[in-house]
């Protein structure tokens, strides 16, 4: 998987929890300008491990420093899909260009 700014960002959302950006930004010791440009997906480069760690302890939701690093493109273990991911893959494939166009315009919109 590699580095996505739009689901980094839906990721870093969940993580926030009640919190403030700058206070996310705080609790995680990095400035707010960094925290900031990865919550709108403005940083076009994946952030290092370290930074990723210090999501990863301050996160709420259940998030954890694993579900950061796959989010950035590393150390993601590729997975079987379940059953339910894989008619859902089986559905999309299905579609015809038209249906799956206006399916991934919707999903943009959603993420953007």
């Amino acid at each position: 998987m590699e580095y996505n700014k739009k689901i980094f960002a839906l990721l870093l959302e969940r993580a926030k929890g009640e919190r403030s950006w700058r206070s996310f930004a705080i609790d995680c010791d990095i400035s707010y300008v960094q925290m900031r440009k990865l919550a709108f997906g403005e940083q076009e480069n994946p952030p290092r491990r370290k930074l990723l760690e210090k999501l990863g302890a301050n996160s709420r939701c259940g998030i954890t420093t694993e579900d950061f690093l796959c989010a950035a493109g590393m150390g993601c273990e590729k997975q079987e899909l379940n059953a339910k991911e894989a008619e859902l893959v089986k559905s999309y494939a299905a579609l015809k260009p038209r249906q799956k166009r206006a399916l991934e315009d919707f999903a943009a919109f959603m993420l953007s």
